[in-house]
């Protein structure tokens, strides 16, 4: 399962950098730059962003106030979640090709999953 998680977090890694630049009023680069993708464990990854207006910029900061006292007016440019939302199928279909090699690694002599389903 390793190999197919570490390739779907840098389709959607790569996917969530591209959007910054369309989805962002005024992008620079240095959000982006900073999306990468990090293993969990074999069966999970995840997306880290490194600055910390990632969060604000996925969804928004509208009326609320931060610890500095600065009442937000930011309103939300998602990117991350769009994301994982276009490539969805991408990263089924990467978790439906890792079952079946496993499944073909663990009961060599029977057919495959696929031709199973078929």
């Amino acid at each position: 399962m390793a190999p197919s998680m570490e390739e779907a977090g840098q389709i959607v890694t790569e996917a969530a950098q591209a959007n910054t630049w369309t989805a962002f009023q005024n992008p620079i680069g240095k959000l982006a730059g900073s999306i990468e993708p990090v293993m969990v464990s074999p069966m999970e990854v995840g997306i880290s962003v490194g600055v910390p207006y990632g969060f604000r910029r996925e969804y928004g900061f509208v009326g609320m106030t931060d610890s500095l006292g600065r009442v937000g007016t930011d309103p939300a440019e998602p990117y991350a979640g769009p994301a994982l939302d276009a490539n969805a199928d991408k990263v089924m279909e990467l978790m439906d090709l890792a079952i079946e090699r496993t499944w073909i690694r663990c009961y060599p002599d029977v057919v495959s999953l696929v031709d199973v389903l078929a």
